[in-house]
């Protein structure tokens, strides 16, 4: 997010306070609008590392009943006979809500990681 923000020439804060604009208003109308993407980019990574989590499931839950897919994924393995059926189901359960999620957002994400890295 930094680079993002460091992206945003100074020209616009000084515009901003010739309009009479605070810093308040400088952050809700110029430096969010425009470091949308990079926000989305961040979202997107930070629910993908939660979505993914294995260990505070296990710590929180003590029935299996209640567990996540994830969790299940685990069960289904076994070091003598392994259902793929079962494992390539639930894999699809995991995948699919992040999947739905970066077809929804992929302009941003993309127009997110590409602006990050330039300066301009």
């Amino acid at each position: 997010l930094r680079q993002a923000f460091l992206t945003i020439p100074n020209e616009f804060w000084e515009a901003a306070q010739l309009d009479g604009c605070g810093s308040f208003g400088y952050l809700r109308r110029i430096v969010l609008p425009l470091s949308v993407p990079a926000l989305l980019t961040v979202g997107i990574f930070g629910f993908i590392g939660r979505w993914n989590g294995l260990l505070w499931p296990l710590l929180i839950t003590r029935s299996e009943s209640i567990r996540p897919v994830q969790m299940a994924m685990i069960y289904y393995q076994n070091e003598f006979l392994t259902d793929f059926g079962m494992v390539m189901a639930a894999s699809l359960m995991v995948t699919l809500p992040i999947v739905v999620l970066f077809l929804l957002l992929q302009r941003q994400f993309i127009e997110g990681i590409m602006s990050t890295g330039l300066k301009g």
